[in-house]
């Protein structure tokens, strides 16, 4: 009991600012012995997380559906398409703040880093059940049959839904629909997928 008692006093001594000692620390106000975090662009974590989320194939693939040239970057007026991708019928509020955001030096375009910055910002700053709330939410809005499947018709239906304010344009749907193909999905010959299969997809277990 004593060991674990010493090492226990140890242990928090070590996370004391200088100068404070253990015990005297019970009266210290919480915010000097816990100094606050420093803004995430200063924050060396914050971008270590960042730059593996750049590193990240599944992460560059779903934005490289969007940046047909290849130029590292989508124009800010398309950004809703990328939205409507990660987060089914998403609220036209909710894109408008999001293309805000994402454009941090407002060039009027959104390169990979930008993208990266705003998915750990926002990963960070919701919980993993809310995350799954959302999600949840989003896939609620597709009307499965009795297994759960949906036909070609009805993801069109979601992700080109125009009251959105997101809705894929064809291009954009037909280059989603190939990319589900490469990852196993298809809708050819009539044929039907899981909503689990399309929440496997890596932009959806990459969502914030």
């Amino acid at each position: 009991m004593k060991e674990a008692v010493a090492a226990a006093k140890k242990k928090e001594t070590r996370s004391l600012p200088p100068g404070v000692w253990w015990g005297f620390h019970y009266f210290w106000p919480p915010e000097l012995l816990k100094p606050p975090k420093p803004p995430p662009m200063e924050d060396l974590e914050f971008l270590r997380r960042v730059f593996r989320l750049m590193n990240d194939e599944r992460i560059i693939d779903t934005f490289a559906i969007f940046d047909a040239d290849g130029s590292g970057a989508i124009d800010s007026k398309e950004l809703g398409g990328l939205i409507q991708m990660i987060v089914p019928n998403p609220h036209p509020q909710m894109v408008a703040e999001m293309v805000r955001d994402l454009d941090a030096n407002k060039d009027g375009e959104i390169d990979l880093w930008e993208f990266c910055v705003h998915m750990q910002k926002r990963s960070e700053g919701l919980t993993r059940s809310e995350l799954d709330m959302e999600m949840d939410a989003a896939f609620d809005l597709f009307k499965a049959d009795e297994n759960q499947m949906i036909d070609e018709a009805e993801l069109r239906r979601i992700m080109q839904d125009k009251h959105t304010g997101a809705a894929l344009t064809e291009q954009e749907y037909g280059e989603f629909v190939r990319d589900l193909e490469m990852h196993g999905l298809s809708f050819a010959n009539g044929a039907k997928i899981t909503l689990q299969q399309l929440r496997s997809h890596p932009c959806y277990t990459n969502a914030p």
